[in-house]
């Protein structure tokens, strides 16, 4: 219990401002409430891994579009038949819209956490994937979320708790590229040079911005910056020192820094490439007399090998 209150109030950060973390206090609830079974993906709620949330808890951060215009046909008091969205208002916690609009009051949801009680597949929509979450707070009132491809600012507890072991306490180098980075503490951003250190302090949540959870890292001189969580497993243009450690180990220093680093060299084999931008999109081969030649496909850059080694690449 006394783990789960601290994961609560190291998540979040205020709405207005990016000055201070907001603790909150957590009442004490019964176990069969905060409870949740082993979550092991490294991405947060999505319509790919919707059905796998049952028995699992939310928070709400919300996002910038509801904040101001607070949630329409999203959170209900029950199961919509069919058809009777326009004409049966069974909208939770719901306030006068505009003309015969019912919408849920953004502050009364945003900013808490709720347990999915149960998943059910909405199969009277033939044009997209819709469920129907079911979900309970604090107050112990059941309600239902109408999960289509938007998941309204919902962020799966287990995925931050993931987070948090992955990144948190880690020391990080700065990838040099033109991209500047935001600070955590107000809206500079700011470009450290090369192989600057950072280390990893929190991982946070911006309450009301359509922005998912970022680690917070922190360097004496250049104060705390965001940093993009790629997969779950990575960070945007940082490295870890012991990762790059290691493929200097593996590599040596030529290759080791570039694969470490995201560049691709001439002279690599592939499994270099590999390390430095994971498995292509496609592989496309041609075998002959002058030996095997191979384009693997990343996006819109290719690479080119031939007999195992980079010889080009094109972006």
């Amino acid at each position: 219990m006394k783990a789960f209150i601290t994961i609560i109030t190291s998540l979040l950060f205020v709405t207005n401002c990016y000055s201070q973390i907001t603790t909150i206090t957590a009442k004490e609830k019964d176990e069969s409430t905060v409870e949740v079974q082993k979550y092991d993906s490294l991405e947060s709620l999505n319509s790919k891994n919707v059905l796998l949330h049952e028995g699992q808890t939310l928070f709400l951060q919300g996002g910038k579009y509801a904040k101001e215009n607070n949630y329409y046909q999203i959170f209900f008091t029950k199961i919509i038949p069919k058809g009777s969205f326009d004409n049966d208002p069974y909208v939770y916690k719901p306030i006068a819209g505009k003309g015969k609009e019912i919408v849920s009051n953004y502050s009364e949801l945003v900013g808490k956490y709720y347990k999915v009680l149960s998943i059910e597949v909405d199969k009277t929509n033939p044009y997209r994937d819709s469920y129907w979450l079911q979900l309970v707070g604090d107050d112990e009132t059941p309600f239902y979320f109408y999960m289509q491809s938007e998941t309204a600012g919902f962020i799966t507890l287990g995925y931050y708790e993931k987070m948090k072991q992955i990144f948190v306490g880690k020391e990080f180098y700065a990838i040099s590229s033109m991209e500047k980075r935001p600070k955590v503490d107000s809206k500079e951003t700011i470009k450290p040079p090369h192989k600057t250190k950072f280390k990893c302090i929190d991982i946070a949540v911006n309450i009301g911005e359509s922005e998912p959870p970022f680690a917070v890292l922190e360097n004496a001189q250049y104060g705390k910056i965001k940093g993009q969580i790629i997969e779950g497993q990575r960070l945007h243009m940082f490295v870890s020192i012991s990762a790059y450690n290691a493929y200097i180990k593996k590599y040596g220093t030529k290759f080791g820094s570039s694969v470490a680093e995201g560049t691709i060299e001439i002279g690599m084999n592939k499994k270099m490439v590999k390390d430095a931008w994971g498995l292509p999109d496609h592989i496309n081969t041609t075998t002959g007399s002058y030996g095997t030649h191979e384009q693997w496909v990343y996006g819109n850059s290719y690479i080119y090998f031939k007999n195992g080694i980079v010889t080009s690449k094109q972006d």
